[in-house]
């Protein structure tokens, strides 16, 4: 899409790190107003877990990477916590990104 005005989303993806380690990957926070270490030591509050801070090199977007698959539980949080817009939480898959929220209000299980 050649839309300029790029809608701010959060995207809430899955990346496989070293050996079996899986991490959840959420990026899109600083864009919609959330500092980066609020939201860090918020989520290692809630996912009792390692949570660091990134910079993706391709898009300079600031990223939050918690340590295991807590897609869903994040979607939830980011939704009843900081009042995200359901609109605005999307799921990160190969292709690109699918919507976190069914059209009925429920949160869809992680692709």
């Amino acid at each position: 899409s050649s839309n300029k005005k790029k809608t701010k989303i959060i995207e809430v993806g899955l990346a496989q790190r070293k050996g079996k380690k899986k991490v959840t990957i959420v990026s899109g926070l600083v864009e919609l107003g959330m500092r980066e270490k609020t939201a860090q030591s918020a989520f290692r509050k809630r996912f009792a877990t390692g949570v660091g801070v990134d910079k993706d090199k391709a898009t300079g977007k600031v990223e939050v990477v918690i340590q295991g698959d807590v897609r869903y539980e994040m979607i939830k949080f980011l939704h009843e916590t900081y009042k995200v817009p359901p609109k605005l939480l999307f799921y990160r898959t190969k292709s690109g990104v699918e919507p976190a929220f069914a059209p009925e209000g429920f949160i869809y299980p992680p692709p």
